[in-house]
């Protein structure tokens, strides 16, 4: 199994504090990727976006916050993950557009200077650890 170092961990939870500074950057996530993928919109509503970003950003935070330091708080947070997704029939090909877009919008909203390459690594390597994680479940 993949494991994060330290220094990625620190890139991570580094780079979502800025992320998260600018509370629409959660939201043109989920744009994007109905913007991207429009079979996406049945998942994600207009008239729900507020509450879905907020979901979302919640979860990238405690994932970040828990991955490789503290395996309860982690492994429940992925039980949570796989409950919802499955509950709504989202398969796990959809967590790779995800990843993508995210990593798209990451580019975008963060300086270069913050988010190096080194970083956007680390971000690709969260992405597939999680889909690593939650796919069997789904």
């Amino acid at each position: 199994m993949m494991n994060l170092t330290d220094n990625e961990r620190d890139l991570l939870k580094n780079t979502w504090e800025l992320f998260k500074e600018e509370p629409d950057n959660g939201r043109a996530i989920l744009e994007r990727l109905v913007e991207k993928y429009p079979k996406y919109v049945k998942w994600f509503p207009e008239k729900d976006m507020d509450k879905l970003t907020k979901m979302h950003v919640k979860s990238f935070t405690k994932v970040i916050n828990f991955i490789d330091t503290n395996k309860k708080m982690y492994d429940k947070q992925v039980d949570k993950i796989i409950r919802k997704h499955k509950k709504e029939d989202v398969k796990i090909d959809m967590f790779d557009d995800f990843s993508e877009v995210l990593i798209e919008v990451l580019k975008e909203k963060i300086h270069p200077d913050d988010l190096t390459d080194e970083a956007i690594a680390a971000w690709r390597k969260l992405c597939q650890i999680i889909i690593v994680h939650v796919g069997p479940g789904l």
